[in-house]
């Protein structure tokens, strides 16, 4: 028993080493990322792009000049979108949408991040809003 707990000990410890964030060339982003980013956000410059090695997961992510960002998974999924002047209501599930524009119509949505339990998204008047995956309103922060 002892011995298993020092090979876990020592596997957790080189994976946890392992971890490491490199750059990469916009074309080396999954297929699926280049499509969103040429598609929504072409009018954006590109600071930096890249690669985050976590273990056996590869997370991607995206700074731009203006200070927003996008984090995509290893399959060029996004995660999370940071954007000042509005994440495209296009990401935005359309359920969602229908409640932001019955409840918040005259805000934008400046980062939204979604996971596989929910969407969690923040408005530019501060509040943030947290939906199921089934798009209900599960909470709110003030």
């Amino acid at each position: 028993m002892k011995k298993l707990t020092i090979i876990v000990a020592t596997v957790l410890m080189c994976l946890t080493a392992c971890a490491r964030e490199e750059p990469i060339a916009l074309a080396n982003l999954p297929t699926q990322a280049q499509s969103l980013l040429n598609t929504y956000f072409t009018d954006l410059p590109v600071a930096l792009t890249k690669v985050d090695h976590e273990g056996l997961q590869k997370t991607y992510e995206v700074i731009f000049t203006t200070g927003g960002s996008i984090e995509f998974n290893h399959n060029g999924e996004w995660k999370s979108i940071e954007i000042s002047t509005g994440v495209p209501m296009e990401l935005i599930p359309e359920a969602i949408v229908d409640y932001l524009k019955a409840n918040y119509p005259n805000q934008i949505v400046i980062q939204i991040d979604r996971d596989m339990y929910d969407y969690e998204l923040q408005l530019d008047n501060g509040v943030e809003l947290k939906f199921n995956k089934k798009y209900q309103l599960i909470d709110i922060d003030y």
